[in-house]
């Protein structure tokens, strides 16, 4: 029980006795809690007391029961109501005592693994909270329902997620900036089970800006970073600026990130006694990032472009480009501002002395995807007449887009969509048309002459994206072929049609014979990072602080990496099965950087090649002895080319295939050269077009 000044106070429900007495609405709370409020309240209570009693009253406590720090001068008393109240019990530390509105005290026992038990979930709730994005708001009422049943358990969201309270930003003319490094992100990297060769870290990086909101001018340009590496992992933010326009000055935005990587190219980065080198893999930008850092014209200049020396001409309201041969630009020549109408300033980029021309390839999502891509299906839909698609035949190439859907695998993040919601279109949803569908639904639509064109861009991006297609054929024809395109869109479009975009499509190669294919520098892996921090803040109010704290709750700088595991899934027994042996039946299969299942259970996922022979997957079966694991499937017969301009599809595995085997067979997983798109022709015959995913190999 209380002392009896208190419950005196507490029965005259006086506003000062409910202010002291009830101030705390929770009644279950832990025991160090208690003590802190009984003492809090005593103390005010009793505060004409001398101050040198109740310093005796704080010598003479048990400092095992009670906190020393704000204890009253008859503390002795309320370790005594414990005492007798929990008497029948082992040790006052093995106790929580729980409190209610009038003032009882109750004395449970407490398991002795009580604070391995809240760890435990402490760390549980916090991943749960991050992975599934849970506002502090509905965390902290989440940790009020859970604290009676564990009450060493924290009550505030902050302090269970580990939310950082200050930060360094910095102020630039029109906004501030957060810096956040590459020492904590290397040390994760290095630190990890990977095998790093020679010692050597790449690093890719972008810098790009995205808008925050629809109704204001708030943007976010960040600096990224990308470790290139043998495996799949996520980028990690350096700089985060957030402002009302591009940063400016643009030293200011730049200077530590300058500075710090002009140190780790010099020095290196050491960790545990070892030093690893630091190079610059690329810098992966769109067209006006890549002008805004380079302090160069931008791509509606005259000359704009960043790999040649070309001079555009002012037609019909745009510059356009039309030679594909004239003279390279080179580092050098960038650095020494040889060609002064190409050059705005002086990029601070130029201190880290890395080539500003061969550093900065282009990037395909958005020259080729988003640029190209994008112009040619408005060109068909909405462009001069000459060469406008019918109604008719947009509708058709609609319906067929819609209709397949069900046969776009689980690599493809955005399934087909109809030519009506083109202005809503993603970048991968332009790659899936380019890459995939594009000859298989334009075929017989499009004039012959416009269809022949759109094949010498599908199939020079086709071969630039594969490394087997490159040994196969060769990054130069895939250049010629390009070069062929932008000559035939001159006549077949105009002169207007050849913009900024249109011409790089004659320097892709270069930059696929220096750095691969071209997804191993795009732009997808940051743009879909940069959608991820978007979504990180949840009001308009210092947006950039969000992100910071959000970012720093979700552990960023973790090292995540996606290995290529091999496991089974979805168990049953429904078959079929050999006649020999026995097996465990799965439905799926994640093997590598893809995922196959049963023709029961996907019909989209359920096709890989072997060699150049397509097989349908109709069980999944791991011997029980070994664990060896095989598809079990029918193989097509029957093989034609989907199509013969400008060389024949059948010799990078694209094809017509029919008449499925009736005999079922066993592969090994090592059998899978990669998986298939098999998508129906509009042939009223069972056939259909098999294309090998190639931005997934295995």
């Amino acid at each position: 029980m209380l002392p009896k000044d208190c419950r005196e106070m507490a029965s005259n429900k006086s506003e000062e006795g409910r202010s002291l007495i009830y101030s705390k609405k929770k009644t279950i709370v832990g025991e160090r809690q208690v003590r802190r409020r009984l003492a809090a309240s005593v103390k005010n209570i009793l505060q004409d007391q001398s101050q040198d009693a109740v310093n005796n009253c704080l010598h003479n406590q048990n400092s095992d029961t009670v906190s020393n720090t704000y204890l009253p001068t008859y503390s002795d008393n309320i370790n005594s109501d414990i005492s007798d109240d929990s008497s029948e019990h082992s040790t006052a530390a093995d106790f929580t005592v729980i409190t209610d509105i009038e003032d009882n005290i109750e004395v449970l026992p407490v398991a002795s693994h009580t604070n391995n038990t809240a760890s435990n979930l402490a760390k549980q709730l916090q991943r749960w909270a991050v992975d599934n994005k849970i506002t502090h708001l509905a965390l902290n009422n989440l940790l009020k329902i859970l604290s009676p049943f564990h009450t060493d358990l924290c009550l505030d969201s902050r302090t269970l997620l580990n939310t950082p309270q200050q930060a360094k930003f910095r102020k630039l003319e029109n906004g501030e900036l957060i810096y956040f490094g590459f020492s904590k992100f290397l040390a994760e990297f290095v630190s990890g089970k990977f095998h790093i060769k020679d010692n050597i870290i790449e690093i890719s990086f972008n810098i790009d800006g995205l808008p925050l909101f629809h109704s204001s001018s708030t943007c976010l340009w960040p600096i990224l970073g990308l470790i290139k590496h043998n495996f799949v992992q996520k980028p990690f933010p350096i700089t985060v600026f957030c402002g009302t326009s591009k940063p400016s000055p643009l030293h200011m935005f730049l200077d530590n990130f300058v500075s710090d990587l002009k140190v780790l190219l010099k020095d290196g980065f050491k960790y545990n006694n070892k030093t690893y080198s630091i190079k610059i893999h690329s810098f992966v930008c769109d067209a006006p990032a890549r002008a805004f850092i380079k302090c160069i014209k931008t791509h509606t200049g005259y000359y704009a472009c960043e790999k040649c020396t070309q001079c555009g001409e002012y037609f019909n309201g745009r510059v356009i480009m039309r030679s594909v041969s004239c003279p390279k630009r080179n580092d050098l020549q960038f650095q020494l501002h040889i060609d002064e109408d190409h050059h705005l300033g002086v990029s601070p980029l130029l201190d880290l002395s890395f080539g500003l021309v061969s550093c900065f390839p282009i990037d395909y999502m958005h020259a080729v995807c988003l640029g190209v891509m994008r112009k040619l299906l408005n060109t068909w839909t909405c462009g001069k007449l000459s060469v406008r698609l019918p109604a008719k035949s947009v509708s058709t190439i609609s319906q067929y887009m819609v209709n397949i859907r069900k046969c776009i695998p689980f690599e493809f993040s955005r399934k087909s969509r109809s030519l009506s919601d083109l202005a809503r279109w993603k970048a991968t949803e332009f790659r899936l048309f380019l890459l995939y569908l594009g000859p298989i639904v334009l075929k017989n639509v499009l004039p012959i002459s416009i269809y022949e064109n759109f094949m010498l861009l599908h199939c020079g991006i086709i071969i630039l994206c594969s490394k087997t297609h490159i040994s196969l054929l060769g990054y130069e024809f895939a250049g010629e072929l390009l070069n062929k395109f932008i000559k035939h869109c001159e006549i077949i479009y105009g002169k207007e049609f050849l913009v900024y975009n249109v011409h790089l499509l004659c320097h892709l190669s270069d930059d696929v014979a220096k750095y691969g294919p071209l997804d191993e520098f795009s732009s997808f892996p940051f743009e879909n990072y940069l959608g991820q921090m978007k979504h990180l803040v949840r009001s308009y109010h210092k947006p950039l602080q969000q992100i910071y704290k959000r970012l720093m709750e979700m552990g960023n700088f973790d090292f995540n990496v996606s290995e290529n595991k091999i496991d089974t899934s979805l168990e049953h027994n429904m078959g079929p099965t050999p006649c020999h042996g026995k097996y465990k039946q799965f439905q799926k299969l994640k093997y590598g950087n893809s995922s196959f299942s049963t023709y029961s259970h996907s019909e989209a996922n359920c096709y890989f090649l072997k060699g150049n022979v397509v097989i349908r997957v109709y069980n999944i079966l791991v011997e029980q002895d070994n664990s060896n694991i095989f598809l079990y499937g029918k193989q097509f017969s029957n093989y034609s080319s989907l199509y013969t301009y400008p060389f024949d599809s059948n010799l990078i595995n694209i094809s017509v295939v029919s008449l499925l085997s009736s005999d079922l067979n066993l592969y090994s997983i090592s059998d899978i050269s990669c998986k298939c798109i098999l998508i129906p022709l509009n042939s009223g015959t069972a056939k259909w077009a098999s294309l090998p995913l190639i931005h997934k190999i295995i």
